[in-house]
């Protein structure tokens, strides 16, 4: 079975957790990463003032692209499950989309 998990994949995070633990049950799991992580080489993670004010008020920012990679991703692995966790910053759009393709 395959399955499209879009999360934080951060070291510390949860999400990674749980995505190595699909992995090892046998499940072929791609990863779509929704923030910004030490892995793609970037030094200073952490959310800029904007961001985390932006966050507060509701109205996350999307630093990764996650609403632009999301529709290809899907289109390119064609899973069997899209798996989302904790992304607050897919639009209502993308879920649309999402859901029609």
């Amino acid at each position: 079975m395959k399955v499209l998990f879009v999360g934080d994949l951060s070291s510390y995070a949860r999400s990674r957790q749980r995505f190595l633990a699909m992995k090892k049950l046998g499940y072929v799991v791609e990863g779509l990463p929704s923030v910004l992580s030490e892995a793609e080489g970037i030094v200073n993670c952490r959310p800029s003032l904007w961001s985390r004010v932006c966050y507060k008020l509701g109205y996350p920012i999307d630093t990764v692209g996650i609403n632009k990679n999301l529709i290809p991703a899907i289109t390119e692995h064609q899973p069997d499950i899209l798996w989302i966790e904790k992304t607050n910053t897919i639009l209502p759009f993308t879920y649309r989309a999402v859901s029609f393709s």
